[in-house]
């Protein structure tokens, strides 16, 4: 199968697993609706365009198997790689844990930032968002299998 092809498919695929969490979330009486709403709803419409842009030809730059030999661009793996470490960490911590460790780990290792630059960013950025959206808005945040 081609990579457009298996593109397509990954994105189809994604479209599907977030309708059904969207139908999950407007159905679930749950309060709390503000942030995966504010997730889901984006990230459908970005798959819808790339959806679009892929069946009419459009594509912003040159798929990754399509360039000369069998050369793959290393950046391209790394964006993959965070994702799934990202998705690995809530799972096993929780989204509360994951997200300060995946920003902090982000700006030593990708941003190249020092430690207080990135220790003190990491703070301030959990505290806002837990102080907002935690204790403001009452949200909880998903739990892991570790942490609850």
């Amino acid at each position: 199968m081609q990579a457009k092809h298996l593109s397509l498919l990954f994105t189809v695929a994604l479209v599907l697993l977030l309708l059904v969490a969207l139908g999950n979330i407007l159905f679930s009486g749950y309060h709390g609706n503000l942030f995966p709403l504010a997730v889901t709803l984006p990230t459908i419409s970005l798959c819808f365009l790339i959806i679009y842009s892929e069946c009419r030809g459009v594509r912003s730059r040159e798929l990754a198997s399509e360039r000369k030999g069998s050369e793959r661009d290393p950046k391209e793996a790394r964006v993959y790689l965070w994702f799934a470490g990202f998705m690995a960490t809530t799972l096993v911590l929780g989204f509360g844990l994951a997200a300060p460790i995946f920003v902090l780990g982000y700006l030593l290792m990708i941003g190249k930032k020092g430690v207080g630059f990135s220790l003190l960013y990491t703070a301030i950025i959990s505290a806002i968002v837990y102080f907002i959206l935690n204790r403001t808005l009452g949200m909880s945040w998903p739990s892991g299998l570790l942490v609850f």
